[in-house]
């Protein structure tokens, strides 16, 4: 948060979850939600985000997937995107704030054969101006995801 690196956000977890059309078998869009939470840490924080106080993020938006489908059923893909994130520090007062973000990332995704089942993991970084309390950086949001997708129809 800080040039002098005596603000941040500790490594945390984050839950998801995505609705997607896949247009043909390279591009897909999708839409996206993210709750992400963390703790604070440094010397440079302001009074009302102390030391170790636990900060919710909540990320949504669209995003623009582009796969390179290859044998076997594996597809990397690169993703790419916008939206919004609200950040709510875990506090007495309501200091909450939302603000535009862009998204970019990658990923690979595994079918399962035979199934409508594949399993992927996907690393995404949020982008977005972090201009309160006293700070005004652009901050990045890194989010690793795990999980399972299920396909409807064909």
């Amino acid at each position: 948060l800080n040039d002098a690196d005596t603000a941040d956000f500790k490594t945390g977890f984050n839950v998801g979850g995505s609705v997607g059309y896949d247009v043909n078998k390279v591009v897909g869009v999708r839409g996206i939600f993210t709750f992400a939470r963390s703790d604070s840490r440094g010397t440079a924080l302001p009074v009302i985000i102390k030391e170790g106080t636990k900060t919710d993020r909540y990320l949504y938006g669209g995003e623009v997937v582009l796969r390179a489908p290859v044998a076997g059923g594996v597809s990397p893909y690169l993703l790419v995107g916008g939206g919004a994130v609200t950040f709510r520090p875990d506090t007495a007062t309501s200091q909450n704030f939302t603000k535009p973000a862009g998204k970019v990332g990658a990923g690979v995704n595994v079918a399962i054969p035979n199934s409508n089942v594949s399993i992927f993991a996907e690393g995404g970084g949020w982008f977005y101006q972090f201009d309160k309390f006293g700070f005004d950086k652009t901050q990045f949001d890194l989010t690793w995801s795990a999980g399972v997708a299920l396909k409807f129809g064909k």
